[in-house]
């Protein structure tokens, strides 16, 4: 029977990697389906260019107002303004790929939960995303039909953290787009990217929202032991920044460049 399905996905979207990716993969991946269900993807304003080349007759976009100025803003949009559009379109099921459900929906939703770090490294998040995520992630785990997390070791902080049914919980693997790893570049333009960024080959390529609890520090040193102990001949290149990054982890990483005279690695 066709369903039509609903995927919510507020938020800055374009400025978060992670989440713009498995959007536009996610919605890329219904477009070679043969799937004959209806989908209507909920975004916020300023977002609609993100998954435009693959609108259609069966994926339509609806803009939820608010949830692009900010991060409290994104809360209130999915908290307080969605549950009504949802309504609006009488959806047969929601699904929710970013981590929190809107509480005050009544349509049948699956939520994906992609990280529960925050239990184990509280002092890595700033006290208001602290806040927000222990508050909202128990709630949105216990009102979603179905839980879907990235991987099984997720599923059992899930489990042992929120105290949730681990019958409720499916585990998908994120997939990989061979497509980003582009092979047939022009190596002119290779090596004016390289020398813009003052990347030289061989090198190591580290990609990841710039957030303590995912250790890059950490990275640097341990790549500074390889190159002055075992004299590796490669750089370190690390890529990206993310929603919410803080100033001071910023600043400890530059300063961890110049105290210990990497900026030759």
């Amino acid at each position: 029977m066709k369903k039509h399905i609903g995927i919510v996905s507020l938020g800055n979207i374009s400025e978060d990697t992670g989440g713009r990716n498995y959007l536009i993969n996610f919605i890329k991946a219904i477009t070679h389906s043969e799937s004959q269900h209806a989908f209507t993807v909920f975004l916020s304003p300023n977002q609609k260019h993100l998954i435009e080349p693959f609108l259609s007759e069966r994926i339509g976009i609806v803009e939820v107002p608010l949830g692009d100025k900010s991060s409290v803003a994104k809360v209130i949009s999915e908290q307080v303004i969605a549950p009504a559009y949802l309504a609006k379109e009488k959806l047969d099921v929601a699904y929710f790929p970013g981590n929190f459900l809107s509480l005050a929906s009544s349509v049948p939703s699956v939520v994906a939960i992609r990280s529960m770090l925050y239990y184990h490294y509280p002092y890595a998040i700033d006290k208001t995303r602290l806040w927000v995520r222990k508050t909202l992630t128990p709630l949105s785990a216990r009102k979603a039909r179905a839980i879907i997390t990235p991987s099984e070791d997720i599923k059992r902080d899930v489990v042992n953290f929120l105290g949730i049914d681990e019958k409720k919980i499916h585990v998908i693997h994120h997939g990989v787009d061979v497509e980003t790893f582009q092979k047939n570049y022009v190596a002119s333009e290779r090596e004016a990217l390289f020398k813009k960024f003052g990347v030289h080959l061989p090198f190591i390529m580290y990609a990841s929202a710039l957030w303590e609890y995912k250790n890059q520090d950490k990275l640097m040193l341990a790549f500074e032991k390889l190159w002055r102990e075992k004299g590796m001949e490669m750089q370190l290149v690390i890529i990206g920044k993310g929603i919410g990054s803080s100033e001071a982890y910023q600043k400890r990483l530059r300063d961890i460049v110049r105290d210990h005279h990497l900026e030759r690695a």
